[in-house]
């Protein structure tokens, strides 16, 4: 259960820090004092969107901190456990903690480590379940009916597959029908493909293989002229007539021939038998890469051809010669999907045999959701009964659809009839705003029945309801707070009475911010608190003593 939240800085909150207990906690105080808000800012620590316009006026960041006691809950320990989160002082505390910056960029932290947003909601889902104020106005729409139904049922896993299987039919699905239309020209699209490829397959060049390619065929083709060249420089420098070396040689002889030494041309000499050993090197290197050039004409016409080949592809596919080898690769792949595609009986049977999977779990699905909602239509009935909503009666009708869709085979619609005697109509068409806020506390208190978390929240549910029908509303929180742990934000005086705790909400300047206060009210608040609500500005005594029964009445 909720233990206590810590925020700062949200909103209009500037420094909040509340202790929760079991049973019914209700929050009460004037509009705009900043109840909801209460909520919203829990909604952020358990990974709700975080926003840059929450942060109070004059902050730089909001942060929101609840702890949550979690003993007996094996199933959220061994998922904390896994993730590496659990507190190694207190292993029944869960602390979950989300920071806000001016940027709207959020952190989230559990048990005091850095954690994703993803893993945060995970946590959050074993902890708390939030019926939001509003949740009356999204009853009307089919999905919400049909996602309560299926919330009530229990068989998440089983609409994930029926989802999972619709898809893979679908998807053999429209192989199939691809090929119907492209079954009259598949053949001659198969030998396009096939003739292309044949094209690359005889010139590209694999990546690891274009560099070593290139550089054969350019040693191949200017082999000739190479040969030559480098002839000539070995001619002049040592093989021809009058050659370099031997000039070179005859100079030094010269100077070594010299009747007397002479100091100063020591240095010349040294020169000059270095340049001769020198060029003596390169004569020899060059003998030696003569040998090695390779004149071989028929490799080279295969070299021409081939790089004449992939040219013309390249110019063709308008790409670079480099590129063509993935576009040969992609052809191929294409061509795999084709032939796959040519044979379709095969197509046919996979998609027939989707088909029957998914109906398979769609009527699986289809006996649950009927099931339940027989079970679900008389808890709704018996609780309107109870917030006087008449003799009639709370209807959950599946109608076959026309086409099976992701969702399932039926379309769910919540109905209602006034009294006995009248056929149930769509609650979309004949309830009126007070009536729909009553169906979805009656559906949300149902829903609570079966959840599997320790605290409830409902925030504002009781809008457009009063007098006797408020009051059953009180005992209806309150006997799930036997359960659960029940926060309740309420502005009726019959709610706020019948809770365990009461919290008020004020709001006040403070310098030249307005900030949001909550002090936890004592007996004798709490009839004052009551008597505000039941009797506005001016409290008279009479009201003061109808606040008193009121409690009296509640616990």
């Amino acid at each position: 259960m909720l233990k206590s939240i810590s925020i700062r800085d949200y909103v209009i909150v500037e420094a909040l820090d509340l202790e929760f207990n079991n049973g019914l906690t209700v929050f009460t105080g004037e509009t705009g004092a900043g109840k909801s808000i209460l909520i919203d800012a829990l909604s952020l620590a358990l990974g709700g969107r975080a926003d840059a316009t929450a942060i109070r006026h004059g902050a730089t960041r909001s942060e929101v901190c609840a702890t949550f006691d979690i003993t007996g809950y094996v199933e959220l320990k061994t998922s904390l456990e896994e993730m590496g989160l659990t507190a190694m002082d207190e292993e029944s505390t869960c602390i979950l903690r989300r920071l806000v910056d001016s940027q709207g960029k959020s952190r989230a932290f559990i048990n005091g480590s850095s954690v994703t947003l993803a893993q945060l909601k995970e946590v959050s889902q074993f902890l708390i379940n939030i019926h939001g104020q509003h949740a009356h106005q999204t009853l009307q729409q089919s999905g919400t009916q049909r996602q309560l139904l299926d919330n009530f049922a229990g068989h998440q896993e089983l609409v994930k597959n029926v989802m999972s299987s619709y898809r893979d039919w679908q998807e053999a699905l429209s192989r199939w029908q691809d090929w119907q239309l492209r079954s009259t020209t598949l053949a001659q699209d198969e030998d396009r493909l096939k003739e292309v490829i044949r094209e690359l397959e005889e010139c590209v060049v694999a990546p690891e293989h274009w560099l070593e390619f290139n550089e054969q065929h350019s040693r191949l083709t200017h082999a000739q002229q190479v040969l030559h060249l480098n002839q000539q420089a070995l001619d002049i420098l040592g093989e021809g007539r009058d050659s370099a070396l031997e000039k070179l040689e005859k100079a030094l002889s010269l100077l070594q021939d010299m009747p007397y030494e002479d100091a100063k041309l020591k240095p010349s000499i040294d020169l000059l038998n270095s340049s001769v050993i020198q060029v003596d090197e390169v004569i020899t290197g060059l003998r030696h890469f003569l040998h090695s050039i390779e004149i071989d004409d028929q490799k080279l016409t295969q070299l021409d051809q081939q790089m004449a080949k992939l040219m013309q592809s390249a110019r063709r596919f308008r790409l670079n010669p480099e590129e063509l080898w993935q576009y040969l690769a992609e052809r191929r792949e294409e061509l795999a999907a084709m032939e796959l595609l040519s044979d379709g009986d095969a197509l046919e049977k996979d998609m027939y045999l989707a088909k029957e999977h998914y109906l398979q779990l769609a009527q699986q699905l289809t006996q649950s959701r009927q099931q339940a909602a027989k079970r679900l239509s008389q808890l709704v009935t018996q609780t309107l009964s109870d917030l006087a909503m008449g003799e009639g009666a709370f209807v959950i009708e599946l109608n076959p659809l026309e086409e099976p869709s992701l969702q399932g085979l039926e379309q769910i619609l919540f109905k209602i009839s006034a009294h006995a005697k009248q056929s149930p109509q769509e609650i979309a068409k004949v309830a009126s705003g007070g009536e729909l806020s009553r169906i979805s506390l009656a559906i949300q208190t149902a829903l609570s029945h079966t959840a599997n978390v320790p605290t409830l929240i409902f925030d504002e549910v009781d809008t457009g309801i009063g007098g006797r029908v408020a009051q059953i509303v009180g005992r209806l929180l309150k006997e799930l707070g036997r359960s659960f742990q029940v926060l309740c934000v309420t502005h009726l005086p019959q709610v706020a009475s019948c809770g365990d705790h009461h919290l008020r909400v004020m709001k006040r300047a403070e310098s030249d911010n307005v900030v949001s206060h909550v002090e936890v009210l004592s007996t004798q608040q709490r009839v004052e608190e009551i008597a505000r609500m039941l009797g506005g500005i001016d409290i008279t005594a009479t009201t003061l003593k109808h606040a008193k029964e009121m409690l009296q009445t509640a616990s």
